[in-house]
């Protein structure tokens, strides 16, 4: 698995690749694998770029640094929803982490916001 993206409306995209990604707005966790804690998530963030094979969230000023860099551009956009849906959302993508990987999520990378 390379990434997982869930959606305020429940859909959720796995491992496209991030240039055929039509469904650009509305994004509110990005799962993604990590050799020291499994695996780990990327949300809350207004802006979500592709760099480097894997997605990292930004402010307005992130995203106009990344357009401004040469090469292709991958953006998703991110939208606040009720806290209450963004619990369910984010326990649905840790329950489905445990089954394909096996394992709790049992620790968080420095920068991985704590829902």
């Amino acid at each position: 698995m390379d990434f997982l993206i869930y959606y305020g409306d429940g859909d959720v995209i796995q491992d496209t690749s991030p240039f055929e990604i039509h469904k650009r707005s509305d994004v509110q966790v990005i799962i993604q694998p990590d050799e020291n804690v499994v695996w780990y998530s990327q949300c809350g963030d207004d802006y979500y770029i592709w760099r480097n094979r894997r997605w990292w969230g930004v402010d307005i000023f992130g995203l106009f640094d990344y357009l401004l860099q040469s090469g292709r551009k991958c953006v998703l956009f991110g939208r606040t929803i009720d806290n209450k849906d963004f619990q369910r959302i984010f326990m649905e993508a840790k329950h489905r982490m445990k089954e394909l990987t096996g394992h709790e999520k049992v620790a968080y990378k420095p920068e991985e916001r704590k829902p």
